[in-house]
This record gives C-alpha cells, sequence and structure tokens, in this order.
C-alpha cells in the first residue's frame, strides 16, 4: 500500500534524510573508484548508486518497494563482493531498514487513526439512520393525523346528510383528495333484493372510466364480505375481467354492522400501486359510508311511508294536495283526475273486505301503469282516486282518463267462480283552463265526478 506524507512524520526520520542522501552519494563515490581500481563491472556499482540515491526518494514518497530494495541489494552486494567495499552493502542494507522501521510505525499509527475515523463514521451513520427513521416515523405519524381528520370531518359531514346522492359525492370528494394515486373511484349500492349491486356513483380523473370485461372482483368482495388489495391486476386471479389499462384496485364493502350496503371501488392506471395504509384508510370511509348509507335509506323509507297508503302504496291525501300547491305555483299546465270505484260498498258487503281490499290494489296497480315519470297517483279517500297529469293538454287528458277507465273496466276479478266486474266513475279538470286555484280546481273535480255517479256511473265527465 503506498503511503502519503504528511505533517505526522516523525522528526527523527526527517533529520535522517540528508544523512541518509549523502550516505547514499558517499557510497557511490566510493563503489566508483573501487570499480576503477579493482576493475569491478562498472555499471554494477553505476547501478549500486543510483539505489543509494532513491533512498531519499524512497522517503519522499513513502513507498516501502524501495526500502525493501535497499535491503535486498545490500544482502546480494555483501554476498557476491563481501572483500570488495563491503560499506557499500551495509550502507544499503542499514538505510532500507531505517525507512521501513519508519514504514512500519507509521503505518501502525494511520491504522489507529483510519479505526478511530472508521468508529467515528460509524456512529454518524448510525445517529443519521436514527434520525432518518425518526424523520420517516414522524411523517407517518403527521399522514396517519391528517388521514384521521379527514375521516372526522367526513363523519361529521355525513351526519347532517339524509340524501344518497350527497353521500356518495362527500365520499368520492374524500377519496380523492386522500389518495392521490386514485384515478377511478367507483360506489356500487344493493338494490332491495340485496343480491344485484348497481353502480351509483362514479369519479374519474382521467377523462372516462376504462370499460371492463366483467364485475367479478365486486362480486368477490360482496360474496366474502372482507376488503381487498391488489397492488397488480395482471398476477392477481382475482383480477380477471378488469381492464388492462388498471394496475392496482382498492375494493371494499360498504358495511353498518353486519349488514351489507355496497362496495367501494379505487382503481389507478399508474405505475405506483396502493399500499395498506391506503386499505386501512378506504376500509375506515366505506364503514362511515355505509352507516351513512343506511341512515339516508331509512329516512327515505319513514318518509315515503309517512306520504304513501299502506294499503294501495298510492301517495296520500295530504301529499297530494301539497304537490297540487307546489305545481299551481310553478305555473305548470296539468290535468287532475278524480276516480271513485263503482258498487264498492255492494263487493264489500257481498264478498266482505278482504276481497274489497283486492280490488283496490287492482285499480291502484292499473293507475300506476300507464302514469309517467312526473305524473302522480294517490288514494284519495276510500274508494276513491286522484291523478295528476304532468304538462297534459285537456284533449291528451281526456284521452288518458277514458284510457283508464277502459282498462279498469276490461279488468274482472273471480271470487268464488264468480265474476266481479269493476268499473269506475271519473271527473278531469284543467290547469288553467278550469281554474289557477288549487283548491277551486279540487272542488271542480269532485263536482265533475260527482255528475259522472249520479248520471249512470263508468263515465268520464270534464269539470
Amino acid at each position: 500500500m503506498a503511503l502519503s506524507h504528511s505533517d505526522n512524520t516523525p522528526l527523527s526520520v526527517s533529520f535522517l534524510m540528508p544523512v541518509l542522501f549523502f550516505t547514499g552519494f558517499l557510497s557511490a563515490l566510493c563503489c566508483t573508484f573501487c570499480a576503477y581500481y579493482l576493475s569491478l563491472d562498472f555499471f554494477v556499482l553505476c547501478g549500486i548508486a543510483v539505489i543509494h540515491i532513491m533512498i531519499p526518494v524512497s522517503w519522499l514518497f513513502f513507498d516501502p518497494v524501495l526500502s525493501w530494495l535497499c535491503i535486498f541489494t545490500g544482502c546480494i552486494y555483501l554476498l557476491l563482493f563481501p572483500g570488495v567495499h563491503p560499506q557499500a552493502g551495509i550502507s544499503l542494507f542499514a538505510s532500507g531498514c531505517i525507512l521501513q522501521l519508519h514504514f512500519y510505525r507509521y503505518e501502525k499509527r494511520l491504522s489507529r487513526q483510519e479505526l478511530f475515523a472508521s468508529e467515528q463514521k460509524t456512529q454518524i451513520d448510525t445517529l443519521l439512520a436514527s434520525r432518518s427513521s425518526a424523520a420517516l416515523k414522524l411523517m407517518r405519524t403527521k399522514e396517519n393525523m391528517d388521514r384521521l381528520s379527514r375521516i372526522k370531518a367526513l363523519s361529521e359531514a355525513l351526519c347532517g346528510m339524509l340524501d344518497v346522492q350527497s353521500i356518495t359525492d362527500s365520499v368520492c370528494e374524500t377519496v380523492k383528495n386522500t389518495i392521490k394515486k386514485a384515478d377511478i373511484i367507483r360506489i356500487y349500492l344493493l338494490k332491495e333484493d340485496m343480491q344485484t349491486l348497481v353502480l351509483h356513483t362514479q369519479y374519474t380523473t382521467r377523462g372516462s372510466a376504462p370499460k371492463e370485461l366483467g364485475e367479478k372482483l365486486t362480486g368477490y368482495v360482496l360474496r366474502h364480505n372482507k376488503p381487498v388489495l391488489i397492488q397488480n391486476t395482471v398476477q392477481d386471479k382475482r383480477a380477471k375481467g378488469i381492464s388492462p389499462k388498471i394496475k392496482s384496485i382498492l375494493c371494499v364493502p360498504l358495511r353498518s354492522g353486519t349488514s351489507l350496503s355496497g362496495i367501494l371501488r379505487v382503481d389507478t392506471i399508474n405505475s405506483h400501486p396502493f399500499q395498506l395504509a391506503d386499505l386501512r384508510f378506504l376500509s375506515n370511509i366505506a364503514h362511515v359510508t355505509g352507516l351513512a348509507v343506511q341512515n339516508a335509506g331509512l329516512y327515505q323509507d319513514a318518509r315515503r311511508l309517512s306520504v304513501t297508503d299502506g294499503l294501495t302504496g298510492l301517495y296520500t291525501h295530504s301529499y297530494l294536495k301539497n304537490k297540487l300547491r307546489d305545481i299551481t305555483e310553478q305555473n305548470i299546465p296539468f290535468c287532475l283526475i278524480f276516480l271513485d270505484l263503482d258498487n264498492f260498498k255492494t263487493i264489500n258487503d257481498t264478498f266482505g273486505h278482504p276481497i274489497g281490499d283486492q280490488a283496490l290494489i287492482t285499480v291502484s296497480r292499473i293507475l300506476t301503469s300507464v302514469l309517467t315519470t312526473n305524473d302522480c297517483a294517490a288514494r284519495y279517500g276510500g274508494e276513491e282516486f286522484a291523478l295528476i297529469l304532468h304538462a297534459c293538454t285537456p284533449k291528451e287528458g281526456l284521452c288518458k282518463a277514458e284510457q283508464i277507465r277502459g282498462y279498469i273496466e276490461n279488468t274482472s276479478m273471480y271470487v268464488r267462480r264468480r265474476k266481479v266486474v269493476l268499473t269506475v266513475s271519473v271527473g278531469i279538470a284543467f290547469y288553467p283552463e278550469t281554474s289557477k286555484d288549487a283548491n277551486t280546481l279540487l272542488s271542480a273535480a269532485d263536482r265533475a265526478l260527482y255528475t259522472a255517479k249520479s248520471s249512470g256511473k263508468n263515465k268520464v265527465v270534464q269539470a
């Protein structure tokens, strides 16, 4: 190993440098004279002289190879020419030994310094590693605290939401802002049969979501009721049928206790897969979402029960009046139809109230089947029904009323092998042609219905 000269060189060796150089020079002169008088090979002695001169050079460059060369050359010289100027060989040998001793001491000191420096470096590396680990833990702690605060904020926001669409929109927004790798966010909700999943909300950050060959993954999560993390869709069999553009998937069930209400799924199309921390966060979000969706469903059920008739499933009398008031304020043309089931008391007295209830249910189903999305059907009271046909002209209203009357007339019930024919009397009024006031319109339609019943029943009368 080549060493470099430094200020740590002992003073004794520094003092020996001119002495060694002078000794080498004198030895070279002596060898030259000996070669001249004793007829020795001049080139051999010149080589010895050069080696003597290189002794200080060896010290300057701290190269121990030259010191060993001096020792070896001195020994050879004494063996080959023991009687010819032995001081030359002794000088070479002694100079090499002195330099070698110095090199040994210097290497020993250098090794101690290197060991000390190595220990210091190890301590520094350990300290840096511990600080890096602490910084990483602090960063993860901050990230976890941020995610917990987002979950808390979402929980508080969802507590005041009773609309499912608003709930799913808020959830997608929170997931998008927290999991930066999320490219596609989907929320599936279960239908009333608790078996069929329907895509309710979808959010994408990169245009349209890629079409898939199937939804086997969501079906897997639905069957096993547990979260799934797929870091590589190519290698995972559960991702069969998934678009090749999607690289990693998070899929968790929306649960409220043991009740399952849907699936929350997040996809990424970049090369950075999701991690377990993302799965834990999404599982917490799914739990909060499941509770909110269940509460919204219960609220909608309670609200629906409060405005619907328990027997027929149609809206109630109070709901119809509120609907009528709202639509008149919007100044939208519509048609109001009143229907009364003819001879209903006779049916009840002859066949019993269960058959009378069945007759009411049959009429309500016919009314529901002919309505459009914006229309409204209600059980106004007893055997009386009411319809609001949205954006309907008088001509269209009369045609629809006659169509309904014909459908009911052509529908028969059989009770104990006896045929029961159902008919209705119909009264119809129009907004704004008949009246622009809701109460006046109700009275006009009711009078038209009374006229239809008193003039033979099973007919349509316009107010």
